[in-house]
């Protein structure tokens, strides 16, 4: 991360991610709370990487798209605008993610860490017991119901939720060794992720075009590109219902082989 080696803003994320989710579906093993400190630094993490990922996926995912576009459907100064701008995004982020890890703040966390590596979990009767796949996959079914209730205006969030619980079923299921909820659960992630992906890239294409159109430049390439990226957000909506079926039979298959703690 501190070379910009390829892919390692990306893979620093997934890390810092994974380390909190694992802790937040065991907080009373290591005697934390929602509202600890160092869940709440992690995500502070997560969040100040996320400037530099998020510009990252949009610039890979511009040029992709433009580079897949006929010549005549490529108008004006389009590459210059979505696929520059976000690399100028990118350095930005990097910049403040270089900063972030000089501070003390982020040598108090890895401290941290450090001291979480080498807790000993309590035994016996005063025990907590350990995370489980069936207790993380309720967290995923919750997320699920509160989406299929969910307004319009707020169901691309609820389908965030999903994701984000389908996330922590995976590291859990990964942690326990059961291969196939974790991979039922990657495809739910992956799925949601490329939705999220869409979501964001639309409402970028639309202020984008707004600066465009201010300036005077056609603006008919953002229209197609927008166009594309609901096509990618519906194909996911409905391949969603089927990836969650698969992955309730693998929690219960999990469930009939006792393969279900951490």
């Amino acid at each position: 991360m501190r070379a910009d080696a390829y892919d390692s803003v990306h893979q620093m994320r997934v890390a810092t991610r994974q380390i909190r989710s694992l802790l937040q579906a065991s907080e009373d093993t290591f005697g934390l709370t929602d509202e600890a400190w160092i869940l709440s630094e992690l995500r502070e993490l997560a969040a100040v990487l996320g400037t530099a990922r998020d510009a990252e996926v949009l610039a890979e995912s511009y040029t992709k798209a433009l580079d897949a576009l006929a010549p005549e459907l490529v108008r004006g100064p389009v590459r210059e605008r979505l696929v520059e701008g976000a690399r100028r995004q990118y350095q930005l982020g990097l910049r403040r993610s270089w900063a972030a890890m000089r501070s003390p703040r982020y040598f108090r966390l890895l401290d941290a860490i450090e001291g979480l590596v080498v807790t000993q979990p309590p035994e016996g009767e005063g025990a907590h017991p350990p995370a489980t796949i069936e207790s993380s996959y309720r967290r995923v079914r919750k997320a699920v119901k509160s989406s299929r209730a969910a307004t319009d205006s707020s169901h691309d969030d609820a389908l965030h939720r999903i994701r984000k619980a389908a996330k922590r079923l995976r590291y859990v299921a990964a942690a326990t060794g059961d291969s196939r909820v974790a991979g039922r659960s990657k495809i739910i992630q992956t799925l949601l992720g490329d939705h999220q992906d869409s979501v964001i890239s639309r409402a970028h294409l639309l202020r984008q075009a707004d600066a465009a159109h201010a300036a005077g430049e056609d603006t008919f390439t953002y229209g197609v590109l927008y166009e594309q990226k609901a096509e990618v957000g519906e194909r996911c909506r409905t391949q969603l219902d089927d990836a969650l079926a698969a992955l309730r039979r693998s929690v219960r298959e999990a469930r009939r082989g006792g393969r279900a703690g951490l």
